[in-house]
């Protein structure tokens, strides 16, 4: 018997590390951790290598083009060719027929092109380059996708935390005041409605201590999800997550909004695909070299008795499109369109990025002095229920007024979470806005 204990105290000890815990302090080191874990985030990372490696493909462009060839030729039957008789001895004006060359033709080659002037792989590398850039900011979008997304879930779990505290209070407020009812109910001083009325204050209390504890579970398993964790991994925010309100936020700089960075990109590119277009009545200008060589015999691989035919040459290759079917035309016009569109779109996005920006900064102040009030509103509120229940203790005020001051009580402590969890979302996403993508 304790040979299998000790097993199975090992098996549990060795098992402990698969499940593993992971502690975060504070919103950017779970921002660090969904650069490095989010699927959503290393997808488009990986898409931006992909666009890294289209520009070394435009890049090579650049290079030569080689080609070695080779062939080999095995003539079975060699057409006979006429020829004047009167080279061979004959009567003029008489042909003979005779076969000329050998059976066997063995043929090896090297060709080279380099353009010297060639505009459309300049527009393709520049292309390239905007392609690796707009990647680099749609992965950066990504990125802020997914913090607004932490974010929230964030301060969710932060709120319910807060939430729960208050309901714990809620509940323990609660509880003393139904000890008293059940006491005045027994002594027929109050009737069974009154009685009723406080134990169902009891149970919304714990009600809403119980949703508030679902929510912050809620909250931890929508991180969980976001930064790939597993169902077993455990999760444990130890923030304490003290947000000095007298704090003023720096301007914005709407240039600096990622939005408005892909659509300058976007502009770009599609500005230099209008002039790639244009490009293509350019004519192109290539160097060109080739060597060649046959060898010819009469019997198969027996190079004793071959002859060696090779031929060597150079040049300048000029190649200049007249015609082809009007297609660049209308390609240049297309792009001129598309041109056209992408500048609106980043203007519109510029003068939205700027009103996005002052509305930001607008709603957090508002929401940054609403919960300013409201603390010092539950702090009277609390202080009203704290002296009320001296004053039930003591006799001075009946039952029903005690419940009337509670029921305030709870009523602006569901207020004060309204305008804390409205904070909380306003500066998450200034939190956001404020990262350098």
């Amino acid at each position: 018997m304790r040979p299998c204990i000790l097993f199975v105290a090992a098996l549990s000890l060795y098992c402990t590390p698969l499940r593993a815990q992971r502690t975060f302090g504070s919103l950017q080191a779970l921002w660090k951790y969904a650069d490095e874990h989010n699927v959503q985030i290393s997808l488009s990372r990986k898409q931006k290598d992909i666009a890294e490696a289209g520009l070394h493909q435009a890049q090579s462009n650049f290079l030569p083009t080689v080609n070695i060839n080779g062939a080999f030729t095995d003539n079975v039957s060699i057409q006979p060719t006429l020829v004047p008789a009167e080279l061979f001895g004959g009567q003029s004006g008489t042909f003979v027929e005779e076969e000329f060359g050998k059976r066997y033709n063995y043929n090896a080659g090297l060709s080279a092109q380099l353009d010297l002037v060639n505009a459309t792989n300049w527009f393709t590398l520049k292309g390239a380059r905007f392609e690796k850039s707009v990647s680099g900011l749609n992965w950066k979008l990504n990125q802020q996708t997914i913090y607004k997304a932490t974010s929230n879930a964030y301060f969710t779990y932060y709120l319910m935390r807060e939430s729960e505290t208050l309901s714990e209070e809620s509940l323990k407020i609660a509880d003393v005041i139904l000890t008293h009812a059940r006491n005045l109910y027994q002594q027929g001083q109050i009737s069974q409605v009154t009685l009723n009325t406080t134990t169902i204050h009891v149970k919304s209390a714990s009600l809403s201590l119980l949703a508030s504890r679902q929510s912050q579970q809620n909250a931890l398993m929508q991180l969980k999800q976001m930064l790939d964790m597993s169902l077993s991994d455990s999760l444990i925010l130890t923030d304490n997550l003290v947000i000095p309100l007298s704090d003023e936020p720096g301007a914005l700089n709407s240039s600096t909004d990622i939005n408005v960075k892909l659509s300058q990109m976007q502009l770009l590119a599609t500005n230099n695909s209008w002039q790639a277009a244009k490009a293509a009545y350019v004519p192109t200008l290539s160097a060109v070299y080739a060597y060649n060589t046959q060898i010819t015999g009469e019997e198969i691989l027996n190079f004793s008795n071959t002859n060696k035919l090779p031929q060597q040459y150079w040049g300048l290759r000029i190649t200049l499109p007249v015609l082809t079917h009007g297609t660049r035309t209308f390609q240049i016009a297309k792009q001129r369109l598309e041109y056209e569109t992408a500048t609106k779109r980043y203007e519109s996005a510029s003068r939205q990025a700027a009103v996005n920006d002052d509305n930001l900064l607008d709603n957090y102040r508002s929401a940054r002095e609403k919960l300013d009030v409201s603390h010092e509103i539950r702090e009277l509120y609390l202080a009203n229920d704290l002296h009320a229940a001296k004053q039930f203790d003591a006799g001075q005020i009946s039952l029903d007024e005690r419940l009337r001051v509670y029921q305030d009580f709870i009523n602006y402590k569901n207020e004060y979470l309204r305008n804390l969890s409205d904070f909380y979302m306003r500066y998450a996403e200034l939190k956001v806005r404020q990262q350098q993508f």
